[in-house]
């Protein structure tokens, strides 16, 4: 019976692993990053030509899961990616509305924490919406 119960525990615990290999490497903070923080109305008007913007809080499980994730790809592998924590200016939708092509923020919310979203020419191309979703990003893409 204990080699019953055992199986299911082994199995997720080897699913709780790390998602890249910057958490083996270098604990990143936010503060490193100060540069990178930027207000939430500025998302849709950075002069850059292509960048992600991502939407996190501290106080969020989900974002503290993919915290090292989401430092690694700005600082090893150069993503450019701003970081805008979340404050109650940031519209919560009630439902997954549609997000492809807005170029105002008035227009633009989220459904929760954490959301990349990728942006081009001042126009939001992608939303990214959970951990997973945000994850798969970060993988097919590295």
């Amino acid at each position: 019976m204990k080699k019953l119960l055992l199986l299911p525990i082994l199995c997720l615990l080897i699913g709780c692993g790390k998602h890249t290999k910057s958490s083996d490497i270098t604990s990143y903070e936010y503060s490193d990053f100060s540069e990178r923080f930027i207000e939430w109305t500025n998302l849709l008007s950075l002069e850059d030509e292509k960048y992600y913007g991502y939407i996190f809080s501290y106080t969020c499980g989900h974002c503290v899961e993919i915290k090292q994730d989401i430092l690694y790809a700005i600082k090893e592998r150069n993503w450019n990616i701003y970081l805008i924590e979340f404050t109650y200016e940031i519209p919560l939708l009630a439902s997954d509305s549609e997000y492809h092509g807005i170029t105002n923020i008035d227009e633009l919310g989220i459904v929760g924490t954490p959301t990349l979203f990728y942006i081009e020419n001042k126009t939001v191309m992608e939303r990214y919406t959970g951990s997973r979703e945000i994850i798969m990003t970060l993988s097919n893409s590295l």
